[in-house]
C-alpha cells in the first residue's frame, strides 16, 4: 500500500511537470492534409486550433506543389521538415500566430518563397516578427530571406507574434515560407480543473506517505 501511494504521488507530480517542454511545429499534421493536396489553409479562429494555437493568415504547401505545380516549379524543397511548409496567405501582410496564455517564443525559420522562375518579383525580400503580451510589445526580429531557410530567434514571452514582410519596389504583393516554428512553454495547458486534481493528488499522497513512514 505504502509503495501504491509514493508511486500515485511520483506520478501526479511527474504529470504536472510534464506540462511544460519545448515543441516544433513542422506544419506536417495539419489536420486533412494527407500527402496529397497542394496546399492547405492552417486552423483558424476563435476555436480552431493547431498544436495549441491559433494561425491567421496562414497557409502550407507541401514540396509537390512548390516543385512541379502552379507557378512555382522551384528545385528545392518548400519544407525542411519533413513534407509541408506555412507561407502566408495570399501574400497578406500580416500573419499572427497567437493563443489565450503566454508562451516562450523561440524562433522560426524562414526564407522567400521561390527565385526559379517569374514567381521571384513576389518573393519577400526580408520578414520582421514582433511579439506582444497583451498588446503591449516586448520584442521585435528582422532577417533578410534567401532561398535557404535560415531560424530567426525570438526568445519572448508573448500571447501573440505579427509577422510582416518586405517587398522589391515594383511588387504588389509578396510571399514567403516559415518551417520549424519553436516555442518551449506548451502554449494551451491543462484546463485549471485538471491541474488542480493532479497537483492535488501528488500533494496528498506524499502527505500520506510522509506520515506512514514517520
Amino acid at each position: 500500500m505504502k509503495k501504491l501511494i509514493v508511486l500515485l504521488a511520483c506520478l501526479g507530480l511527474i504529470l504536472f511537470a510534464g506540462t511544460a517542454g519545448a515543441m516544433t511545429i513542422g506544419f506536417d499534421d495539419i489536420p486533412g492534409a494527407t500527402g496529397t493536396e497542394t496546399y492547405i489553409p492552417v486552423p483558424s479562429g476563435p476555436d480552431a486550433y493547431y498544436e495549441y494555437f491559433t494561425f491567421t493568415g496562414f497557409s502550407a504547401m507541401n514540396d509537390y506543389y512548390y516543385g512541379t505545380d502552379g507557378y512555382y516549379k522551384n528545385t528545392a524543397p518548400a519544407s525542411q521538415s519533413p513534407e509541408y511548409a506555412a507561407f502566408n496567405q495570399s501574400g497578406g501582410q500580416n500573419a499572427e500566430i497567437s493563443t489565450s496564455v503566454l508562451f516562450n517564443a523561440v524562433g522560426a525559420s524562414f526564407k522567400y518563397i521561390t527565385k526559379d522562375d517569374q514567381m521571384q518579383s513576389w518573393s519577400a525580400t526580408s520578414i520582421t516578427v514582433k511579439g506582444f503580451m497583451d498588446k503591449t510589445e516586448v520584442g521585435s526580429a528582422s532577417m533578410d530571406l534567401t532561398d535557404t531557410y535560415q531560424f530567426l530567434e525570438f526568445g519572448w514571452v508573448v500571447d501573440q507574434l505579427v509577422i510582416s514582410y518586405t517587398m522589391l519596389e515594383d511588387a504588389t504583393r509578396a510571399f514567403w515560407l516559415m518551417d520549424d516554428f519553436v516555442d518551449d512553454i506548451p502554449a494551451k495547458p491543462m484546463p485549471e480543473p485538471s491541474i488542480l486534481l493532479l497537483l492535488g493528488a501528488g500533494l496528498l499522497g506524499l502527505g500520506f506517505a510522509r506520515r506512514r513512514f514517520q
